[in-house]
């Protein structure tokens, strides 16, 4: 498999740092690969089959349980509604003023962590958290509401502005960060989707309210994972 990878994977070598320019001559004549690569589609939508929300619960010896809600966007990295989706998931638990971590955590103490993720390259956003195994159906009621209320509007203006606050601090940061800058780098070749941060953000800074709730409303709950105690 290790010669196959290395006759027909595409490959992506990156240097970061104050090097000099002529070590890309080093590696041109000390790496020689095939020019002609197979290309596999890298950015996809997960599609679900499924009629009704799957739940699943497994039981093993702990204390704390774990949450897991899975969620189809019909929304990916290539698509143009991908900055509201972006910017919809900082809103609802991107971070930690998001509103999951606001409502659920600190207002109804009912996790002791919380936060969603949106997986731009498979087309799904993931909800996370940590709670007690008797607390599961308050936390799943509490993380739906919340999904409703960005769905029906009810959000500030100034939780649109912190939350693309806090993703053009995520990406200045990434400037800081030699692993940050090649993975912008690589998704970018990956996807043949090239364009600059600032251009990306002005694109995040761009979206609107009603482009927030558009997002908002593509997101479906598919499945449901909770690992929980044998005595709950």
């Amino acid at each position: 498999y290790l010669l196959q990878s290395i006759k027909e994977d595409v490959k992506n070598l990156y240097v970061v740092g104050d090097v000099d320019e002529s070590i890309v001559d080093v590696f041109k004549e000390n790496l020689s690969f095939s020019t002609n690569p197979s290309l596999i589609p890298v950015v996809t939508n997960f599609n679900s089959t499924k009629t009704k929300v799957l739940e699943v619960i497994e039981r093993q010896d702990i204390t704390q349980s774990k949450l897991n809600l899975g969620y189809v966007v019909d929304c990916n990295f290539l698509d143009e509604t991908t900055y509201a989706m972006t910017v919809f998931n900082a809103i609802f638990g991107g971070f930690s003023q998001s509103r999951l971590f606001k409502v659920v955590r600190e207002k109804h103490s009912l996790c002791y962590y919380i936060s969603s993720s949106y997986g731009a390259f498979s087309g799904i956003m993931t909800v996370n958290a940590g709670i007690e195994g008797s607390d599961y159906q308050k936390a799943k009621q509490l993380i739906d509401e919340e999904l409703k209320n960005i769905q029906n509007g009810d959000f500030s203006d100034d939780e649109i502005n912190l939350a693309k606050l806090m993703l053009k601090s995520s990406l200045t940061k990434t400037k800081d960060e030699p692993m940050s800058l090649i993975t912008l780098a690589y998704n970018r070749d990956l996807t043949g989707k090239q364009e600059s941060n600032e251009e990306y953000l002005d694109k995040i800074l761009k979206v609107t309210r009603e482009e927030i709730i558009a997002a908002s409303k593509k997101v479906h709950l598919d499945t449901i994972f909770l690992l929980t105690g044998s005595d709950k």
